[in-house]
């Protein structure tokens, strides 16, 4: 059988010269290579050694000897066909190969072997190439100080970083969205359970991205979270859907301590307007007696009415704040822009330290959909901001415009502007700017200003103007689409 195999391979030798695998046929106990096609000659040739004559284990000496070894013994002596799905050889540099290992018998024994080598380098470092990328990229998640959890197409949780595991307090990696329902309880920031479709995961699957979206949580060792939450789909070139991913920051804290400010501000605030209101009622009664008054005693009550009101509108500030915190905004209504401009700029210019005011505003400006009220405490905290920057005698200007479907309104003024890298910062509550460090005021009159608006439907924002000053604009939707 053996010799009439080696005739066949003499016969067929250019078509088995050509074939991608290797081919060897060998002889006895001792595996000597009887044949062996262009392959496998190829292969000897790198590796210094007679292609044809010599043993098979020296061609297939590498690292893993002792288990090529095993294998031939078996396929020899059990006469089995057995197979090694992946054998590295280093010619110098590594190569790997699947080898098959079959039995040629001969009157009843084996009297050598057919041995198939498939060539697996490219396919083996594609795959090492991969599995570096991958643990880089999971070295990469873990050292992340943000939640990290990926879920793969089936809906089975691939991967959660350290930091996910912690807050999560379990480790949800294997374990499928509805199998991590018995363990998280998630809900929205009313407290309405979420179903499994309007998970997260299960979003960020669909293809949907969102961002900062908060989430409360019930953990299965009865910890409640506060998550602040973002998604979206993984994608490959194609575009196809291959995982979601979702990051997630636990605020519990965060939010307990705005929490306790705002009690706190609301708490303070209904506990100093009674005082104020008392001592404002005693300063209006003492207003009766000024010319009865000597000057020195008129400075004083004229100084204490100034603070008084200044008190009174911190107060207000603080409460209106409380409010907004709290949603409880009014309800909106139409409101015309040029009266109400026209009266707050008649107003401020009455005022002993006003600045002069240019009100610039079309007479056909659509009434947009506000609460009166709070859209003239956000001019007037505008208006109280551009008098206290602004030089002496600097004018300041009022502008209103229609932009869309919406009225931006504007309060520019001349003082030193707003750094690049306060303007957003600067409608945090109590932020203060460099130069406002030497302005009075507490540091709300601009956070309230971007509550309200933001609670009206609009926009508020700081740019600095080319010729030196700020300009705070904001926007009012229409009371009706245009």
């Amino acid at each position: 059988m053996l010799d009439r195999l080696l005739r066949v391979t003499t016969d067929l030798a250019p078509l088995l010269d050509v074939l991608p695998g290797g081919l060897l046929l060998t002889e006895g106990s001792g595996h000597r290579v009887r044949y062996a096609n262009a392959r496998v000659r190829t292969l000897a040739d790198r590796l210094g050694l007679p292609p044809v004559g010599g043993a098979v284990t020296d061609l297939l000496s590498g690292p893993e000897l002792a288990e090529t070894l095993d294998l031939l013994n078996r396929a020899y002596h059990a006469g089995e066909v057995v197979q090694r799905p992946e054998l590295r050889l280093d010619l110098p540099e590594p190569s790997y190969w699947r080898v098959t290992f079959g039995p040629i018998r001969e009157e009843g024994h084996v009297a050598g072997l057919l041995i198939l080598l498939e060539d697996l380098t490219q396919e083996v470092q594609a795959r090492h190439a991969a599995e570096e990328r991958a643990a880089l990229l999971e070295a990469i998640l873990e050292s992340m100080a943000e939640a990290v959890v990926v879920v793969d197409g089936e809906g089975r949780v691939r991967m959660a970083n350290q930091v996910a595991r912690q807050a999560m307090a379990h480790d949800p990696r294997g374990s499928t969205l509805a199998e991590m329902r018995t363990v998280y309880d998630l809900r929205d920031p009313q407290g309405e359970p979420l179903p499994l479709e309007a998970w997260p995961l299960t979003r960020a699957l669909a293809g949907e991205t969102f961002h900062g979206e908060e989430v409360l949580a019930h953990r299965a060792d009865g910890q409640d979270l506060v998550l602040s939450i973002s998604g979206a789909p993984a994608r490959d070139p194609a575009g196809r859907i291959l995982a979601g991913v979702v990051v997630f920051h636990d605020i519990t804290e965060r939010r307990a301590v705005e929490q306790l400010k705002d009690e706190l501000i609301g708490l303070v605030s209904h506990e100093l307007r009674g005082p104020t209101t008392t001592i404002r009622g005693g300063l209006n009664l003492l207003r009766r007696y000024g010319p009865r008054l000597d000057y020195p005693l008129r400075d004083v009550l004229r100084d204490v009415e100034a603070e008084a009101n200044r008190l009174d509108r911190l107060i207000r500030d603080l409460l209106d704040l409380a409010r907004t915190e709290m949603g409880l905004v009014p309800a909106s209504e139409p409101v015309a822009p040029l009266p109400l401009l026209t009266r707050l700029v008649e107003e401020y210019a009455a005022l002993p330290d006003a600045h002069p005011v240019v009100l610039r505003a079309g007479p056909d400006l659509p009434p947009v959909l506000a609460d009166p009220t709070y859209l003239e405490q956000v001019l007037r905290n505008l208006l109280e901001n551009a008098r206290k920057f602004s030089p002496p005698g600097a004018p300041v200007e009022v502008t209103a415009e229609r932009r869309g479907r919406a009225v931006r309104f504007g309060v520019l003024d001349r003082g030193p502007g707003v750094p690049e890298a306060d303007r957003q910062r600067i409608f945090q509550p109590f932020y203060r700017t460099l130069a406002g460090h030497r302005a009075q005021g507490a540091g709300l009159g601009l956070t309230l200003a971007q509550r309200l608006v933001t609670a009206m439907g609009g926009q508020i924002w700081v740019e600095n103007r080319p010729r030196g000053g700020a300009a705070f604009y904001f926007t009012i939707p229409l009371s009706q689409a245009r």
